[in-house]
This record gives C-alpha cells, sequence and structure tokens, in this order.
C-alpha cells in the first residue's frame, strides 16, 4: 500500500474490510471462516504486531466521519457471535482490547 507517497506493507495479513486510523495503525478483520465469522485485530504501524479487538466477528461496519469532522471522530461498529464456541486464534494470544464499539 502506498502512504503519502511511500510504498510500505502496513500489515502481515488483512482483508478487503479494513480502514488505516490516523495514528498509521490498521484495523482489519482476519481469519474469516466458513460461516463468515472473523477476528477484529488493530495493525501496529512499525512492528506490525497485531492486538486482538475481538473475536468471532459476524459483521463489523466503519462510520466514516463528516468531511468538515476530525477523523478521530470515526467509530467501528462490530457484532460478536456469542453463540460460538471458544475457538483458537492466531490473534487471541495477543493483547486485548475492549469490545463493542470503538473509537
Amino acid at each position: 500500500m502506498t502512504l503519502a507517497g511511500e510504498e510500505r506493507l502496513l500489515a502481515e495479513r488483512a482483508s478487503t474490510e479494513y480502514r488505516l486510523l490516523a495514528n498509521r495503525r490498521v484495523i482489519t478483520s482476519v481469519g474469516m471462516n466458513e460461516d463468515w465469522i472473523r477476528d477484529l485485530v488493530v495493525v501496529g504501524p512499525d512492528s506490525l504486531d497485531e492486538r486482538l479487538v475481538a473475536l468471532s466477528v459476524l459483521d463489523s461496519s466503519f462510520d466514516a466521519p463528516r468531511a468538515d469532522a476530525d477523523p478521530s471522530d470515526a467509530q467501528l461498529l462490530y457484532y460478536v457471535d456469542d453463540r460460538q464456541p471458544s475457538r483458537t486464534s492466531a490473534a487471541a494470544s495477543t493483547s486485548s482490547m475492549s469490545a463493542g464499539s470503538s473509537r
């Protein structure tokens, strides 16, 4: 991906559903299974380390702020399928962030 004219790797793995955050981190879903359940992770800009946001995410929506709004006001809404049994994920071993609506 090109960032300000500079070509660089922003994440080791990502889906087409991602958002580049103001602080150069990437938030994306990864590891989708046959039921479309996936994990939601945020990727550090320099280390490319993944931090788990949520397991068993069924759907997510990136709320784009108004053109005149501060980009940090964007919200991410996601739905967790709590019917899924606990499962192991590559992202599960990383530090977790709070689940729900993230800013």
